[in-house]
């Protein structure tokens, strides 16, 4: 009996513990987070440049592509081409250069690229004002061949190599490329 009288004290606590919860409250409704739409930004590319600096880099891009047009065909090509975009002594270099080439039945096969890295202003003078402009410079994808398409380049063949051209904005004969060297001293640029 005890036992019967237990297990009714039992479920008449339970009873009342249950009812004295009341009803379940419906679950509070979830919040989720909404953006609102966002709108489509165009990346404006910025140059690393001033606009005179910007000058002497893209003179050292126009150098580098007429020296290419004319290596690639140097049957063809009117070499003084090249005196639009360079002076001497880097103009008189490239003519001796391509003469060679043509002596040995030399060409060029690609281009060569150029990151330019540093823009340096060297000096004021009467011819105008000079600036060194360096950077990297690739040859992969580009190659010296001879006439049967072999490679003359030799072994010792670096493919990115760090270059100095020495470019001045000529005051009456527009921006041109004066020189270039290949690893200058006291260029210390990672490529």
């Amino acid at each position: 009996m005890r036992r019967r009288v237990m297990v009714g004290l039992m479920v008449a606590v339970f009873g009342l513990l249950a009812g004295c919860t009341g009803p379940v409250a419906p679950a509070s409704p979830v919040w989720t987070p909404t953006l609102d739409p966002v709108e489509s930004v165009t990346p404006t590319l910025v140059s690393p440049w001033t606009a005179e600096e910007q000058v002497v880099v893209d003179a050292v891009t126009r150098y580098l592509a007429e020296w290419s047009r004319i290596g690639q065909d140097l049957e063809a090509a009117d070499w003084n081409d090249i005196r639009d975009v360079a002076t001497d002594p880097a103009a008189e270099q490239d003519l001796l250069m391509w003469s060679r080439w043509q002596q040995n039945g030399w060409h060029l096969v690609g281009a060569q690229t150029f990151g330019a890295r540093a823009v340096t202003f060297d000096r004021q003078d009467d011819f105008g004002a000079w600036y060194f402009v360096d950077g990297c410079t690739s040859i992969v994808g580009s190659d010296l061949v001879d006439a049967n398409g072999q490679s003359v380049g030799g072994s010792g063949r670096r493919d990115i190599t760090v270059d100095r051209y020495s470019v001045a904005i000529a005051t009456s004969q527009g921006v041109l490329v004066a020189d270039s060297q290949e690893s200058p001293e006291g260029v210390n640029l990672q490529c």
